[in-house]
């Protein structure tokens, strides 16, 4: 019996520890920067379930500039280097990510984990 019950523990824990980890993939968003100094825009997070992590990247060796505002000067927006990945974690995020590239046709690689 004590077999039995501790077989079943560990399947619902098994069980558990699954569900909580499926929920924790990422959504990758793909924004197509068309136009150099055009600023492009991608909603995050919904009331019910806000991003808790965001990853962003060019997909090419080209420089781009994201911001959690728009304004449209560059003094609110964050360079991210060539070859470069912005990460943030630990967040409760609901709102618009800005996205400008440095060059013509570029895209952005965005990971939104919620």
């Amino acid at each position: 019996m004590k077999k039995f019950i501790i077989i079943l523990l560990l399947l619902l824990f098994c069980n558990t520890a699954d569900a909580q980890w499926a929920s924790r993939r990422p959504t990758t968003s793909i924004v197509d920067l068309t136009d150099s100094g055009t600023e492009y825009s991608l909603a995050i997070g919904t009331a019910s379930r806000p991003a808790s992590q965001i990853q962003v990247k060019c997909r090419t060796s080209s420089a781009i500039r994201m911001a959690f505002a728009s304004t449209g000067t560059s003094a609110t927006y964050t360079t991210i280097p060539s070859g470069g990945t912005f990460f943030e974690n630990d967040l409760r995020f609901i709102g618009t990510l800005y996205l400008r590239g440095n060059a013509n046709s570029l895209s952005a690689e965005v990971l939104v984990w919620d």
